[in-house]
């Protein structure tokens, strides 16, 4: 069978979407409520909330997967008497909201709240408030869906907004994995690290706090999940420290820089103090949802549907996008004939003065593409890469396939890191459009004729 990936990608979207929406089935009665999480084939957790011990009951999404997180309560409402004590929030990003889910839960009397992402603004300060605002009520349950994306559309930066901001475009301009990025983030702002935590139980009034995750991050490291938020883990203060003398050079003659080294330092001197204690009320994050369900349940979708053997690999890659397709070609093309899908996060160090555009998904199969064509194997090899947020870098696409043809002009794009203008003019390789509402990172898939 000689397949192209113009074949495949829309059977595996049309089918992996659906099903990689956050599995979460909660349960109403007039005296509790019931959530259980987990895949169907693998393990399921149920935790039971009893309503009257309870003044109010807040269920918030946080993150690029917050709409879809809280369908399944969209839907439960529609089924089952609403307590009058339950209240829902959403903190989302406007481009990769899905209208459909948005239309459903306004009808079911959730506040969305849009933050900024990936640079935050004043609407991620008001985001952040505003969740701290429901959350901090005394004897309150707070369930929280956290997933990738909260770092920046809920902030309280203990610097200024405006160096807050060049950091973070420092940040992710750089070729630092998420965890070291969200390592200098979560020390600068008073939003993350366990800042929400705080602000829910800080007054030991009765308030439980819950939280569900879906990991964007390769070891799924629950200090580095949009930043942990609702987290009482030690922060890596010495790792953090590591980045910013990496980005200081950059922001020289910034006003405020030299309080960064400030907080650090007295960040360090708290450190040998030990992690404070957990107070009554918190329950360890619980992750439903990472990125090796989504390398599972595409393998499946994509055996199913084109009857191709496929090679699913569910060890993460990481590290530069050139290493991570070089790889991956290299070893679909060594083993013959198949689709092999595999996940994980890249990175991309680019200069933000070059005027290119793109993101690490366009850029990794704009960099493989180049690749197969100089291995002379273009009418063997296809390829895509995407995130399953549905956004890639600062654009509007979610990444980009390629099914063979040449790749005439592919260097310079390369060398001006604006892959998405490569993408939008091809005619054997297109971006990617794809609906937001999850975030298991990214994939990469590979057809081998």
């Amino acid at each position: 069978m000689n397949l192209r990936m113009s074949s495949v990608l829309p059977a595996l979207f049309d089918s992996l979407h659906p099903t990689l929406l956050p599995p979460i089935r909660p349960t109403l009665s007039s005296t509790q409520l019931t959530i259980e999480t987990g895949y169907p084939s693998g393990s399921v957790t149920r935790d039971v909330f009893t309503l009257s011990d309870y003044s109010s009951i807040n269920v918030v999404g946080l993150g690029k997967a917050s709409l879809s997180s809280l369908m399944p309560f969209a839907d439960e409402l529609v089924r089952s008497p609403r307590p009058p004590s339950l209240r829902l929030l959403c903190v989302s990003k406007a481009a990769t909201s899905s209208p459909a889910h948005v239309a459903a839960l306004e009808s079911a009397d959730c506040e969305i709240v849009y933050g900024d992402h990936p640079t935050p603004t004043e609407s991620s300060v008001y985001a952040a408030e505003e969740v701290i605002k429901l959350c901090s009520e005394p004897s309150s349950l707070n369930l929280v869906f956290l997933s990738g994306g909260t770092s920046s559309l809920c902030c309280l930066p203990s610097v200024s907004l405006d160096l807050y901001k060049k950091i973070t475009g420092a940040l992710v301009s750089s070729s630092h994995p998420i965890q070291s990025i969200n390592s200098l983030r979560s020390v600068l702002d008073n939003f993350k690290s366990g800042g929400l935590a705080s602000e829910i139980l800080k007054a030991d009034d009765g308030s439980a706090l819950k939280t569900y995750l879906i990991s964007d991050v390769i070891d799924d490291d629950v200090r580095y999940i949009g930043s942990g938020p609702t987290c009482y883990q030690e922060r890596d203060v010495e790792l953090a420290k590591d980045v910013w003398r990496s980005l200081k050079p950059e922001l020289k003659g910034e006003v405020g820089v030299d309080e960064v080294d400030k907080i650090l330092d007295r960040l360090k001197e708290e450190e040998k103090k030990g992690v404070p204690e957990v107070p009554s009320g918190y329950s360890h994050p619980t992750i439903i949802s990472r990125n090796s369900d989504a390398v599972t349940l595409a393998a499946k979708i994509l055996s199913e549907s084109t009857g191709m053997k496929v090679f699913p690999d569910l060890e993460p890659f990481d590290g530069a996008a050139s290493d991570v397709i070089h790889e991956i070609i290299d070893d679909a093309v060594k083993r013959g004939p198949g689709i092999y899908v595999k996940g994980g996060e890249s990175t991309v160090e680019f200069d933000v003065e070059s005027g290119g555009k793109g993101g690490r998904n366009m850029e990794m199969c704009l960099i493989g593409a180049v690749k197969i064509c100089e291995m002379g194997l273009e009418d063997k090899v296809s390829l895509a890469c995407y995130g399953t947020d549905g956004n890639d870098g600062p654009t509007d696409a979610a990444g980009a396939m390629w099914w063979g043809g040449g790749c005439e002009g592919g260097v310079e794009k390369l060398e001006a890191h604006d892959s998405y203008t490569f993408w939008a003019q091809r005619g054997r390789g297109e971006l990617i459009f794809t609906p937001g509402g999850t975030n298991l990172a990214d994939l990469v898939v590979a057809v081998v004729n």
